[in-house]
């Protein structure tokens, strides 16, 4: 499915300067980080890239335990990422299924994870451009 995305994008200032990101349904205050000489104040496009890999994570999960009927009480992700001469993603996912859940939700939910991992287009596409992700999956019980 192709979606239709448009964006505007605007800068006042120097390199220390701010900048504004506006979406059909969200907008986002961005600055150059301190280390590149900037403000430091507000998101960079990296962190950018990095929650997108983790929203797109998060959905997909959503999406997949929601098509396979795996009752979820609560998902979670703790994304963390290193930006030096390589770039590294790493998800901390977490679902929590409802109390009762027995052992073969348990091994369905951790092989959603997995799949999620797999299937997630955003990941996938920022993995072909060299960047390294990994996800650690917890499964817990309400």
């Amino acid at each position: 499915m192709a979606l239709e995305i448009s964006l505007k994008a605007d800068w006042n200032g120097g390199v220390d300067g701010k900048g504004r990101i506006v979406a059909e349904d969200a907008a986002f205050d961005i600055a150059i980080p301190k280390p590149y000489g900037g403000a430091g104040t507000d998101t960079h496009p990296k962190e950018l890239l990095v929650a997108a890999a983790q929203a797109c994570f998060l959905a997909t999960l959503r999406g997949i335990t929601a098509m396979n009927k795996l009752p979820v009480e609560h998902l979670s992700v703790e994304t963390k990422a290193e930006a030096g001469d390589t770039f590294k993603i790493s998800h901390q996912a977490e679902i929590t299924l409802p109390a009762g859940s027995g052992e073969a939700e348990v091994t369905k939910a951790e092989a959603l994870l997995e799949k999620a991992d797999a299937i997630c287009e955003v990941g996938n596409l920022v993995r072909k451009a060299g960047v390294q992700i990994t996800m650690i999956p917890t499964v817990k019980i309400a």
